[in-house]
């Protein structure tokens, strides 16, 4: 009888210990994802070469990417895209930004291109049954500004990301599914960064 009142004591409380572990590592996920657009003397990208001319507005293309990866994670390279675009968009430093040249309003535009090489998400199962063996997360993405007007290549720039395996098994997997949304918002803060604005 002892015996198994001590199990049934240890079992609830490994498991509030899990959730609460699962809650912090989710909350610092989360918070690093808004730091890369809110926090700007904490920006990684303070030091990067800002572009000569300046734009009002930003096409932020569909990605392109390996037919393996397309075929695969679509949503998550939807969900990367729409992340940059809502994040540049509320940024305010432009007149516009859009998906195509139809949404973009008059003056000098940049089209950014942007193709996936790489990329591997972690599922909920593997993340959950293999923990820390199921392996990392990770996403690269190479981006190309280019000017509409004239077709001229503005610049490019390679960014790439990958999931600690502890912090992802901690929250279940939380932090594999939204690196994705969280490399967006990086893209959003490199672009906030390097390219200036045209605003009315």
């Amino acid at each position: 009888m002892k015996q198994f009142g001590f199990r049934a004591l240890v079992v609830p409380v490994l498991l509030a210990m899990f959730v609460m572990f699962t809650a912090c590592a989710g909350q610092q996920s989360q918070s690093t994802a808004e730091e890369a657009v809110a926090a700007p003397e904490e920006n990684p990208f303070a030091n990067e070469a800002k572009l000569a001319k300046s734009y009002a507005n930003l096409v932020i293309a569909d990605y392109t990417a390996t037919d393996e990866i397309l075929r695969d994670y679509p949503d998550d390279l939807k969900a990367s895209r729409d992340a940059a675009v809502t994040a540049l968009a509320q940024g305010g430093k432009y007149r516009s930004v859009g998906v195509s040249d139809a949404a973009v309003q008059n003056g000098p535009t940049l089209i950014v291109k942007t193709n996936v090489p790489n990329m591997r998400i972690v599922g909920f199962n593997a993340r959950f049954w293999g923990g820390a063996f199921a392996g990392n997360s990770e996403m690269l993405m190479e981006m190309t500004l280019i000017d509409k007007q004239t077709g001229v290549e503005m610049g490019h720039k390679t960014l790439t990301s990958d999931v600690n395996v502890m912090g992802a098994t901690w929250s279940f997997g939380a932090s594999d599914r939204s690196l994705p949304t969280d490399m967006g918002l990086i893209m959003a803060a490199y672009l906030q960064t390097v390219v200036p604005g045209v605003t009315p």
